[in-house]
């Protein structure tokens, strides 16, 4: 790997707080955030045992796809009208 290449990557992982960085004249010197890592550890093992559990198949076992393919339903439920325009006024969805 060319070091431009490496000084991109840990450009990258110092913008996400993986990493410090302290320069020595014009070199610099880096170091892990043992506690950033962490988290991020127990944040990508959180999301691989998540999808580990999953299956590919429709949580109804398919009943909705294969009466709408017979032509018995035409429509899929929705959510009640209003929904988002009252959740969104209570503050639901604060932050996004």
């Amino acid at each position: 790997m060319s070091r431009p290449a490496v000084s991109r990557h840990l450009r990258v992982l110092r913008e996400a707080g993986l990493v410090s960085a302290n320069g020595i004249g014009r070199q610099q010197q880096y170091r892990l955030n043992r506690a950033a890592l962490a988290s991020s550890t127990r944040l990508v093992r959180a999301v691989h045992a998540f999808e580990g559990r999953g299956t590919r198949r429709p949580s109804n076992g398919g009943r909705i796809a294969r009466a709408s393919q017979r032509g018995e339903v035409t429509e899929t439920p929705a959510a009640p009208r209003g929904w988002r325009a009252q959740s969104l006024k209570s503050g639901a969805h604060a932050g996004r």
